[in-house]
């Protein structure tokens, strides 16, 4: 993958933070002071969060449903496919919550969750569609989420 779509990775990743982090201090939902995890924890928790969610969800929601711009799709065709994407990635979660991932049933019904689920959608659906790559969506999700369970907190919501 060219240079290109990386830089495209981490510019919708630094505008996605500039929208998320805000919101979430204000909101409650991220702690005032981080809770980092200890450096061993840390790097099991960021191996396993790349295979899932970060490159199943990616396969599943951006690479299997949004056309290849190789395709192209023009934007016509681009949106509805980018729109179908986020709205069956944010639904994924409280299904998953109510059915095989109890951990996460209040968490994944909480908008101050939803709504950056919402973007995070969003974010990837068009660095798939920007890029063609699996590879910039699946980094943007997989830090986003390290950052929230591993660093600010998140996995104090996870309660069993």
């Amino acid at each position: 993958m060219p240079a290109s779509g990386w830089a495209i990775a981490l510019l919708l990743l630094g505008i996605y933070a500039a929208m998320v982090l805000p919101a979430g201090f204000r909101s409650g939902f991220l702690p005032a002071r981080p809770h980092p995890l200890a450096p061993g924890p840390l790097a099991r928790l960021t191996a396993g969060l790349l295979l899932m969610p970060a490159l199943g969800e990616e396969l599943l929601f951006r690479v299997a449903l949004i056309p290849h711009p190789s395709e192209q799709a023009g934007l016509g065709g681009l949106l509805p496919w980018g729109l179908l994407s986020t709205g069956l990635f944010v639904l994924y979660h409280p299904l998953a919550g109510a059915s095989w991932y109890p951990a996460g049933r209040q968490v994944f019904r909480d908008p101050r969750f939803l709504l950056p689920c919402t973007l995070l959608g969003i974010v990837c659906a068009l660095a798939y569609g920007i890029s063609g790559s699996l590879w910039p969506p699946v980094l943007i999700h997989w830090v986003v989420v390290v950052l929230w369970l591993g660093v600010l907190g998140g996995r104090r919501h996870l309660a069993p």
